[in-house]
């Protein structure tokens, strides 16, 4: 079994979703979305 990830990357949101994987069969596991906050770009990435 494995479990793969993807990323979708934002600067605002980013996106992501896991599957897994056993043999040839695909399975849902988890998606969403992950949102910096507000301000501008330097405060989001506490720069």
């Amino acid at each position: 079994m494995s479990r793969i990830l993807g990323i979708d990357p934002g600067l605002r949101l980013t996106g992501f979703g896991v599957i897994e994987q056993t043999g040839q069969k695909l399975a849902y596991v988890a998606s969403g979305v992950i949102k910096s906050g507000e301000g501008s770009l330097p405060q989001r990435l506490g720069v």
